[in-house]
């Protein structure tokens, strides 16, 4: 796999958003791959590259990532915390609604299959916020 060839070379360079670049994009094709394990370790590399850079669009996609692969191998509690963590980014940088949405859907659907009904009630009104504030803006 090409990326994976990429790493070592990404590594060697001194260029941090180039590496942070291959190990998203791997974790990308891993997860297509259906190699949830290997994606979630990737995707956790992605996040703490992200934290290195100060990117927190990157941080909260590569989040988003994990927590998807964690879905996946059946983690459902792990999987909830990556989204909170995401959902919790989001709102604090503010103007991150594109990325907030995603995962405010995925907590709704894990939360309902985990019986956390408070914080699926609160996900649920929220999620119902940003609907009327985008038709507001519409």
């Amino acid at each position: 796999m090409w990326y994976e060839c990429a790493v070592p070379e990404a590594t060697a360079g001194d260029n941090p958003v180039i590496f942070h670049t291959v190990v998203k994009n791997l974790a990308d094709v891993v997860y297509e791959r259906g190699e949830y394990t290997m994606a979630e370790e990737c995707y956790t590399s992605a996040d703490q590259l992200a934290g290195a850079l100060c990117d927190p669009e990157a941080k909260a996609r590569a989040l988003e990532g994990q927590g998807l692969s964690r879905e996946q191998q059946g983690s459902l509690p792990e999987a909830a915390e990556s989204w909170e963590g995401a959902a919790s980014l989001c709102r604090a940088m503010g103007d991150m609604e594109p990325l907030l949405r995603p995962n405010l859907e995925h907590l709704s659907r894990v939360y309902g299959q985990l019986d956390e009904e408070q914080k699926l009630g609160a996900v649920r009104d929220e999620l119902a916020t940003l609907g009327d504030e985008q038709e507001g803006t519409a």
